[in-house]
């Protein structure tokens, strides 16, 4: 997930027993995976959530308006994104208000797994996260002017 690749992803089993039907549609696709510096992703990765987080908490609003649901990595964490739960405003708005602009944003949690799907608790707070682009590609110029834009989506909610 989240790499550049135009065509698709690959899967990896750690136990071949599980491959029943699955079939190769684009066999080079492995080699142009294998082909990434994973520990050069790894660290950008980390090196952009960090920033993301601090510059997340130095906002106006932090912890009344959004809260940031995982602030700490733990060692070998290698984030996909950063989730942060909306409190005072509406994620789908932030979402494609956000995206409109270019900023990537990712909205998961839009269908849950049945387990989940049955505690009112659990779907309401599905329903207030919104993921922050944390990935290798991302410029970090841009994360002052990514967040002013968040804060200002917040406020389009208001009365």
């Amino acid at each position: 997930k989240m790499l550049p690749i135009a065509i698709g992803g690959m899967v990896t089993y750690r136990d071949p027993s599980l491959i029943t039907s699955q079939r190769t549609t684009y066999p080079d696709i492995a080699t142009e995976v294998l082909s990434y510096d994973w520990d050069l992703i790894s660290h950008a990765r980390r090196s952009n959530y960090r920033t993301m987080v601090a510059s997340l908490q130095a906002a106006p609003g932090y912890q009344r308006d959004f809260d940031l649901l995982w602030p700490d990595l733990d060692q070998f964490d290698v984030p996909q994104t950063l989730p942060v739960r909306i409190r005072t405003a509406d994620r789908n708005n932030i979402y494609d208000h956000m995206n409109n602009l270019g900023y990537g944003m990712v909205s998961l949690y839009h269908t849950l797994i049945p387990q989940v799907g049955e505690d009112p608790n659990l779907t309401a707070l599905s329903r207030e996260i919104i993921n922050f682009p944390v990935h290798q590609d991302m410029n970090l110029d841009e994360v002052p002017q990514l967040v002013e834009t968040f804060l200002d989506s917040l406020k389009v909610d208001e009365p």
